[in-house]
């Protein structure tokens, strides 16, 4: 299979790093979907990390990696650092439903957590 090519290819170049955001179950009034689909978000993530060969696997809470900012507010957040490198944003791939694409900024501002880019930035030195 593809993946297994991927994951022999990089192995002698460099360690898979897997980060994701762990699926957290909220009362009945906060939640926005059927809470069994983050089980089997949470086993897709550690399929994709075994047969990737992760050499290490980080999965962060929603408020662990944004706080409790608000989604729109956060994606702004999430734009602006990229911004800041532009190949980075040139790369960020949208799905065609509109309603959806948090769910890929979510994905590119874990990622700038776990490298530590997404944290609040000091006015004054």
């Amino acid at each position: 299979m593809l993946h297994r090519k991927v994951a022999e290819a990089l192995r002698p170049v460099a360690s898979v790093h897997v980060v994701s955001e762990c699926p957290q179950v909220y009362t009945a009034g906060k939640s926005k979907g059927d809470p069994h689909d983050l089980i089997e978000l949470a086993g897709v993530v550690g399929r994709v990390a075994g047969a990737l060969g992760a050499s290490l696997e980080l999965s962060y809470l929603p408020r662990e990696w944004k706080g409790t900012l608000d989604g729109d507010i956060m994606v702004e957040c999430i734009k602006g650092r990229i911004d800041e490198r532009p190949v980075e944003q040139a790369r960020v791939r949208h799905p065609r439903a509109a309603d959806k694409q948090h769910n890929v900024w979510d994905a590119v501002g874990v990622g700038l957590h776990a490298v530590g880019r997404l944290a609040p930035r000091k006015v004054f030195p």
